[in-house]
């Protein structure tokens, strides 16, 4: 059981130029790759999204590189570019009614466009260094974050269904106590009918009531929420991603409580079904976070 947060950071010097990895990862229902990095370096990204999906599956992972080179040009702003944005956007506040045309402020905003600078190429040896070396130390370090977090998480997910399987053990003696009551009404319902002279109306009246009685037990969605407890803590123990199965798993433990809330007669049996909701849904919530 893996987390889908992590982070990991790994720098190494080349010579005189300077590289720095850093991976960040989020949860996220699908696998979403983003690169940040210098143009000059636009050639590694294939490589580094395939490293990347060979050892995850699931999650946002966020890599962000940075280059150093203390001989690289500054940036300059670019009078001819400045010019043209100038005389572009003049035209534009002009159709939108503003003949006193772009203040000269706004095209600071479009600073990708107005700056330029000399693309300087990294050498072979940085490239390499950040594909053999750079690379795989921070993802073990990132799947080394995201395997403690995961097994944290696991802890804590022990705490709460520990807490579910007492609930529902305290139902199971509730719901006893529910049918008593449930029959009791039957049985009042039918004293009720001993005016009644139609005999065939009788027997549809009992008919009737005994459905609802029928209705109203508990103890299928007892059996099958101790069986959802079960596959629950089968898929726990797997290797590979388990995210999905768990939460889903979850759902239908939240749906049988809600269910038997619907049927209860008593508070007792309303109050913990409430209780498996709340667990439940704090089940969940440490769950989206799982691979």
């Amino acid at each position: 059981m893996k987390s889908m947060t992590g982070f990991a950071v790994a720098s190494r010097k080349v010579g005189v130029e300077r590289v720095d990895l850093t991976i960040r990862s989020l949860n996220s229902r699908n696998l979403d790759v983003r690169v940040s990095l210098p143009v000059a370096l636009a050639p590694v990204e294939p490589i580094i999204r395939q490293q990347i999906e060979k050892v995850i599956s699931r999650g946002r992972v966020d890599v962000h590189i940075k280059w150093e080179h203390p001989h690289l040009p500054e940036r300059a702003l670019d009078l001819n570019r400045i010019l043209l944005l100038k005389k572009q956007m003049d035209k534009i506040f002009k159709v939108l009614g503003d003949n006193d045309g772009c203040p000269p402020h706004i095209l600071f905003q479009f600073k990708d466009f107005i700056l330029h600078d000399e693309i300087s190429s990294p050498s072979p040896a940085v490239v390499e260094t950040i594909v053999e070396k750079l690379l795989p130390v921070a993802l073990r370090k990132l799947l080394r974050y995201r395997q403690q977090e995961g097994q944290r998480m696991q802890r804590e997910v022990k705490v709460l269904l520990k807490d579910i399987e007492v609930a529902v053990t305290r139902m199971k003696k509730a719901a006893e106590s529910h049918m008593r009551l449930a029959r009791k009404r039957f049985a009042e319902s039918v004293a009720t009918l001993t005016g009644v002279n139609d005999e065939a109306l009788r027997k549809k009246i009992e008919v009737e009531v005994a459905t609802v009685l029928t209705k109203r037990d508990v103890n299928e969605e007892l059996v099958r929420m101790r069986a959802h407890i079960k596959a629950f803590k089968s898929a726990m123990k797997r290797r590979g991603p388990v995210g999905r199965e768990l939460d889903f798993i979850a759902q239908e433990i939240h749906r049988e409580a809600s269910t038997i809330a619907a049927k209860s007669f008593t508070a007792e049996l309303t109050h913990l079904s409430v209780r498996v909701r709340t667990l439940t849904d704090q089940l969940r919530e440490i769950i989206a976070n799982v691979e």
